[in-house]
C-alpha cells in the first residue's frame, strides 16, 4: 500500500523541517516528502489540508495500575493512545501484575499492529522497595528498563545497589523523586492554595531532597537514569550542577496546563503525584521545557478506575489521564506564546525515543511511518462518547478542546481514522 499525505504542513523538529508539502509512504516507509519519488502512484490518498504533519508520539511512562491489569483494559488504554496520535508507549510496572503476567495475557501478540508497546520492568521485587529483581532476567525478556513507578525506594543502600546491578546489565532507570516522609499525609502543592483548600501540602523540598540523592547515586555508579515528573522549578537547575551524571528528565502535560490555582478541593481529578505546581513553578518549568533544560514533555497517562476517585479529595488515588486530552492541552500551551509548537513536538517525539534508546520521534527518509495528523482548530467535547480511555479521571472533563488528531499511522498503517476521513483511489 502507498499513501500519499497531501498538503500538510510538516513539522519534523529533529530534521528541522517546517513546511506544507506532501508526504510521501511506501512499504511501510517514508520514502519521499515534497518532491514525487520516482514510479511513486499512491493506492490512498490522505488529505492534510490545514492540517500538520508530526512524528507520532511518544510517551516514556504509562501508568495502568489504577485499572484493572486485564488485556481489556490494557487494549482499551492503548486504542486511547493512538487515538491521541501516541505510536510508541512505554508500560510502567503494575505491582498486581508483573511483566511474566502481561506477555502472558497476550499483549504482544494481540496488539501488534495497534502500537508499539515497550515495557519496564520494576526496580525491586513487587516494587516494595526491598529486594532487587531478577534484572537480568526482565532484560532477556524484552525490558529496556525498570522503574519505581511513582514508590520511592527508602532504603538507600537497595537503591544503590539496585543501580549498581542495572549498570552491569546497560538498563535505563527511571525515577520519581520525593522525600517519603515530607509526602506522607500531603494531599497537594503547599503554599497559599493548599491552606485555603483544608488540604495538607507537600512541600518543593520534599522533590528536592529525593532528587539530590537520586543524582549522587546516578553519578556515582554510572548507570543512565530518567528523572520522572520534575514539577518544582529548582529541579532541572540541580540536574544541571551533576555533569557527569548521564540524566535526563520530563514533565507533564498536566503540569505544565494546571497549578495549584486551578485546584477544586471537591474534585478529586485535580489530585496527583506529584502534586499540581505552584504558578510560580510552572511558568519556569515551562520556560526550563522550553529551553531544553527539561527534555521530554510526557503525558502521565494514569487511568483510574471510577470507584477509586468517587470518594473525598483525601481518600481518592492520585492520577490524571493524560492520552485523550495530550494534543488539545499541547495547543493550548502553545498558543501561550512561552513556547513554540516545534518544540513541544520535539520533547514528545525524539526526545523521548533518544532517551529510551530507541528508533522514532522523527519523519527522515527511509525511517518507519509512524506518523500523528491533527487539525489545530477542530473542537471537541471531552465527554464519555468521545473519550476514549476508561479512565475518564480528569479535570478537563466536559470541557470543549480545540485541537484533535484526525489519523495514526505506524509502518504507514492508519491505525487510527477520526472520522475516517482517508480516501482509497
Amino acid at each position: 500500500m502507498k499513501t500519499l499525505i497531501k498538503g500538510g504542513r510538516i513539522l519534523d523538529p529533529k530534521n528541522q523541517i517546517d513546511e506544507v508539502a506532501d508526504l510521501f509512504i511506501a512499504d511501510q516507509k517514508i520514502c519521499g516528502i515534497g518532491s514525487t519519488p520516482g514510479g511513486f502512484t499512491a493506492d490512498r490518498i490522505l488529505d492534510a489540508g490545514d492540517k500538520i504533519v508530526c512524528p507520532g508520539f511518544v510517551e516514556i511512562g504509562c501508568d495502568l495500575e489504577g485499572l484493572s491489569p486485564d488485556t481489556f483494559s490494557v487494549e482499551q488504554e492503548l486504542r486511547a493512545a493512538t487515538a491521541g496520535g501516541f505510536t510508541v508507549v512505554s508500560l510502567l510496572p503494575i505491582s498486581s501484575a508483573n511483566f511474566e503476567q502481561l506477555r502472558s495475557i497476550g499483549l504482544e501478540k494481540k496488539l501488534s499492529g495497534e502500537v508499539k508497546i515497550k515495557h519496564l520492568g520494576s526496580l525491586t521485587l513487587e516494587q516494595k522497595g526491598e529486594i532487587l529483581s531478577e534484572m537480568e532476567a526482565l532484560k532477556a525478556t524484552g525490558c529496556f528498563g525498570l522503574a519505581t513507578n511513582g514508590r520511592s525506594v527508602i532504603n538507600t543502600s537497595v537503591l544503590r545497589n539496585a543501580l549498581a546491578y542495572a549498570s552491569s546489565l546497560d538498563l535505563l532507570i527511571l525515577l520519581d523523586s520525593h522525600d517519603a516522609w515530607l509526602n506522607d499525609g500531603g494531599i497537594m502543592r503547599s503554599g497559599p492554595s493548599s491552606f485555603m483548600a483544608g488540604l495538607a501540602g507537600v512541600p518543593n523540598s520534599s522533590e528536592l531532597i529525593g532528587l539530590t540523592r537520586n543524582l549522587i547515586l546516578v553519578e556515582e555508579i554510572g548507570v543512565r537514569a530518567h528523572m520522572r515528573n520534575l514539577s518544582v522549578s529548582e529541579s532541572a537547575e540541580l540536574i544541571a550542577q551533576y555533569s557527569g551524571a548521564t540524566v535526563s528528565s520530563d514533565v507533564s502535560i498536566s503540569h505544565l496546563a494546571l497549578c495549584d490555582e486551578n485546584v477544586d478541593s471537591c474534585d478529586p481529578n485535580f489530585k496527583v503525584v506529584p502534586p499540581l505546581p505552584t504558578k510560580t513553578d510552572q511558568d519556569v518549568l515551562l520556560a526550563q521545557l522550553s529551553k531544553g533544560q527539561i527534555d521530554i514533555l510526557s503525558s502521565k497517562h494514569q487511568p483510574i478506575a471510577a470507584d477509586y476517585k468517587s470518594g473525598t479529595f483525601e481518600s481518592s488515588k492520585p492520577g490524571i489521564s493524560g492520552f485523550d486530552t495530550f494534543l488539545p492541552l499541547m495547543l493550548r500551551i502553545a498558543d501561550s506564546g512561552k513556547i513554540t509548537l516545534p518544540r513541544l513536538i520535539e520533547a514528545a517525539t525524539s526526545a523521548p525515543a533518544k532517551a529510551m534508546g530507541i528508533d522514532g520521534g522523527d519523519l527522515s527518509i527511509n525511517s518507519k511511518a509512524d506518523i500523528c495528523v491533527f487539525d489545530p482548530n477542530l473542537m471537541w467535547v471531552a465527554d464519555k462518547e468521545n473519550y476514549k480511555s476508561l479512565g475518564q479521571n480528569n479535570p478537563l472533563f466536559g470541557t470543549t478542546l480545540k485541537g484533535k488528531v484526525t489519523q495514526t499511522l505506524l509502518d504507514g498503517s492508519i491505525i487510527y481514522d477520526y472520522q475516517k476521513l482517508t480516501s482509497l483511489l
